[in-house]
């Protein structure tokens, strides 16, 4: 499944199907090397691509109704007309062949070149063509490409008897997961329609435990047609800049830099590069979703341990070598056959970019079969072992003394990767896939898998194992943490830390608790608030406090989109071992909610309307509002407005009217930006019903 060095998603006005033929170019005569009876010659007058009839069936109708886009291992019509009856040219006819040829030097050995005969006796696992319907003056003919063709922009020429090829016109050749015999294949045709062709994604952003749905428009049949590759008046660049930042889709970071020539145009999260792949990957025809790992380890090398340091106040204050623990990651999975690897790793692959050494510039990306993830085959792509221990890696949380001396702290260890999500077919639900990474916690297959993997780094040298260093044995204490998963923002929650002393001897212990900004990535953005106190066990004891975890007590405002990391240390006093047990508590804050009504269904080109509101539980205004709506299909430009300051304690109401424009599945996407946050959004669907001719 290569893809020439030619391709790319622009489709220019070079590569647009020529209607007419003009016969000057061409001419035959009803005998070779003498001229026709009344000095008669046959020319063709014009080749009709029929695009939209075409395009409907190779479901590509969305993309253009202009030029030709077809799928491989499909057949698709065009018409020859001829200026003059064809009868008295048959024996000339029969030696006419068809060339189909893409890329900058098309040639057979590479297989960007291919001349067929038009006849019923070709080679139907090559690219062949029949005459399906004829009459006096033209033939309807039938093109079919091998589904292992290489896809691009083609040309189609039309040769007879050696003489100079004529150019017929231009088409496209994507993948075809619809045709059995391609590697793109998907078996059922929800999973087509939700892979490859619906353009209105969600991608899951937050914890594990309190996560959000966020619109994505990946565009990539809208987003990629002419009148948006091809050239246009330019984009203000403050416009365009505006488009990058607020992240809303994939076509505005396409089309920059398409008219950048490749130059890097966008730095940021994660998810934006994965929606952005899986954009590519459907456009071209390739099944391809966006993926959520939540609480994954990155940046390990493949090691199985990754290292946290904490102080004696219970505040990060570094990372180790071996990479660090994300709240969330996100990837493209993308689903094909792999001839390339042993049985047995078809379906769905790892799109895991790399960086050059330098960083920062994407270089290469590898293909990693999920199931070799969930079986442990580390060896079977250079990526597998980086995305197993994504999945499977041990937190190690060290207590750093203040004499400088690291301890091991006994905590409830990081299960990473336990919960990984993405948008359910056909629908807006949220589905699990764990079970498609790894075996379940504990279970036989866990362990024979985590044993394998252990053996094999042992054997390379590349691990210590994957078990945790053991801790020194000590007196028992336990600890639990109760937090909210979320806390509004500039609101409060209560949160309980939980001590338990099993044995039978009274103990003083003194808690730390801490509360920092972290970034989704892990890194740490700001040190919130701390807290230090002190409690007595008695044997045999249970003992909880309770403390408020409020916005009033923070130093700072936590950076957006930010998360708070509550963490708990306790630790024995007056004792031979100073044994530290530790607690954590990933939260996401909560701004306030922007509510949508709408009617679920609407008509073709009837007004629409929709309210918005949102209530403002701050204690402070929220200023400089300004609400945008959009929407592929219901809205011709982005609409902005600007509010009124909304209060404390009151509700902001506004309402919209726009007309639909398209029939089928459309999303409304209402945005709000203020002076103390940005990028508040909620969306909304709506089927589109064609509108009823009169009578």
């Amino acid at each position: 499944m290569k893809v020439p060095p030619s391709f790319s998603l622009r489709t220019d006005s070079e590569r647009q199907h020529r209607a007419t033929v003009q016969d000057s170019h061409f001419r035959w005569s009803s005998r070779e090397g003498q001229p026709a009876a009344m000095g008669q010659a046959l020319g063709i007058k014009t080749c009709d691509f029929q695009t939209a009839r075409n395009n409907e069936e190779h479901h590509t109708k969305a993309i253009s109704s202009q030029h030709l886009i077809v799928r491989r291992g499909q057949p698709f019509t065009i018409i020859l007309h001829f200026q003059a009856p064809v009868q008295a040219f048959i024996h000339t006819l029969k030696k006419v062949t068809l060339i189909a040829q893409t890329g900058e030097y098309p040639s057979k050995a590479n297989k960007t070149q291919a001349t067929f005969p038009i006849s019923s006796l070709g080679d139907q696992k090559w690219w062949n063509a029949a005459v399906e319907d004829r009459d006096d003056q033209s033939w309807k003919v039938s093109v079919t490409a091998p589904a292992d063709a290489i896809i691009g922009h083609y040309s189609l020429l039309l040769q007879v008897m050696g003489k100079k090829p004529l150019l017929l016109g231009q088409f496209t050749l994507l993948f075809n997961p619809w045709a059995r015999e391609d590697a793109v294949f998907l078996k059922k045709e929800s999973q087509r329609r939700e892979y490859v062709l619906n353009q209105h994604g969600l991608i899951y952003l937050g914890t594990a435990d309190c996560f959000q749905a966020e619109p994505w428009d990946f565009g990539q049949l809208h987003g990629l047609k002419e009148k948006s590759v091809l050239p246009t008046p330019r984009t203000d660049t403050t416009q365009e800049g505006v488009l990058l930042y607020k992240r809303r889709g994939s076509v505005p970071i396409l089309r920059q830099w398409i008219t950048g020539q490749g130059r890097p145009v966008y730095d940021s999260q994660a998810w934006v590069f994965a929606a952005v792949a899986c954009t590519v990957l459907r456009c071209l025809g390739i099944p391809a979703r966006v993926i959520t790992t939540f609480t994954s380890a990155q940046g390990t090398g493949g090691h199985l341990f990754v290292d946290e340091y904490y102080n004696e106040e219970a505040l990060q204050n570094g990372e180790g070598p071996r990479g660090r623990i994300w709240i969330f990651q996100t990837s493209t999975e993308c689903w094909m056959t792999r001839p390339d690897l042993p049985q047995g790793y078809d379906g769905w692959q790892i799109l895991y970019p790399r960086v050059s050494s330098g960083g920062g510039v994407l270089e290469s990306c590898d293909l990693a079969p999920v199931r070799a993830v969930k079986e442990g085959t580390l060896g079977l792509t250079p990526a597998v072992s980086d995305l197993f221990a994504a999945v499977n890696a041990s937190c190690m949380v060290w207590k750093c003394r203040e004499d400088g001396a690291l301890e091991l702290t006994n905590s409830n260890t990081k299960y990473v990767g336990n919960n990984i999500s993405t948008k359910g077919v056909d629908s807006d639900r949220c589905e699990d896939i764990t079970q498609n990474y790894k075996y379940p916690e504990g279970s036989p297959q866990e362990k024979e898998v985590l044993e394998k993997v252990q053996d094999e780094r042992m054997g390379h040298k590349k691990d210590s194992g994957i078990h945790p260093p053991s801790l020194k044995t000590a007196e028992t204490l336990y600890m639990f943490l109760e937090a909210p998963s979320s806390l509004y923002l500039g609101g409060n929650a209560q949160f309980s830390v939980n001590l338990v002393n099993p044995s039978d001897q009274e103990k003083a212990v003194q808690l730390a608790i801490g509360v920092q900004a972290i970034y989704y990535n892990g890194i740490l953005a700001a040190e919130l608030w701390k807290k230090k106190l002190s409690s007595m066990l008695d044997a045999y004891m249970v003992n909880s406090i309770t403390s408020n975890l409020s916005f009033l007590h923070f130093d700072q405002n936590p950076p957006e989109n930010s998360f708070l990391r509550l963490t708990v240390m306790a630790t024995v006093t007056h004792s031979a071992s100073s044994l530290s047990c530790f607690a954590q508590e990933d939260i996401a804050i909560c701004r306030p909610h922007l509510a949508i009504e709408m009617p679920e269904t609407a008509e073709q080109y009837q007004l629409l309307r929709a309210s918005v509101s949102l209530h403002n539980f701050l204690d402070i205004p929220m200023k400089d509002c300004v609400i945008s709506i959009f929407g592929r299909g219901l809205i011709y430009r982005e609409r902005r407005y600007r509010l009124a300051t909304v209060w404390p304690g009151n509700i902001l109401h506004t309402q919209f009217q726009f007309t639909p424009t398209q029939v089928g599945f459309q999303r409304l996407i209402v945005e709000m930006d203020c002076n103390l946050f940005q990028n508040l959004t909620n969306y909304r669907n709506v089927i589109v019903e064609a509108s009823e001719l009169p009578a």
